[in-house]
């Protein structure tokens, strides 16, 4: 009984936020093309939910494309740096370092460089996808090889 209690404290506390926001939008609070209310939201999701799911598929496929770009450029990044420690002193700084200058920045370059279309997408993914993949090989590189 006590594990079915367990989630209670957080479904009210969401139950009572929606509700917060629903009273907020009727009476008034905010303009409903600005901040529409949850059954709107609701509504929406259900009566639009054929162009949602096209949309859906387009970005599944940019985040997936973006994802295998940044997976196979860090995983030769990870293992160049692993089995070299010249490459390790030359990129491992400058990895740590490209971390300071948010992504957003380099995505008006990017469309700049490469138009509207798939590429800039792709590229941002693979971006923000790369340092993690990165580090984290890295980690698990550096665990399971013998000192």
């Amino acid at each position: 009984m006590r594990r079915l209690l367990r989630p209670l404290p957080a479904a009210l506390l969401l139950l009572a936020l929606v509700a917060t926001w629903e009273l907020y939008v009727d009476l008034g609070g905010a303009d409903a093309l600005v901040l529409p209310a949850p059954h709107d939201v609701a509504k929406a999701l259900y009566v639009d939910r054929s162009l949602i799911w096209s949309n859906f598929l387009v970005t599944a496929e940019e985040v997936l494309l973006g994802i295998i770009v940044a997976s196979v450029a860090a995983l030769a990044v990870a293992f160049a740096i692993h089995f070299s420690p010249t490459l390790r002193r030359a990129i491992y700084p400058l990895l740590i370092g490209s971390q300071a200058v948010p992504i957003p920045v380099f995505a008006f370059v990017l469309v700049l460089w490469l138009g509207f279309g798939l590429a800039p997408k792709v590229v941002v993914i693979a971006l923000v996808s790369f340092f993690p993949i990165v580090v984290t090989t890295l980690a698990g590189s550096r665990e399971s090889t013998p000192t």
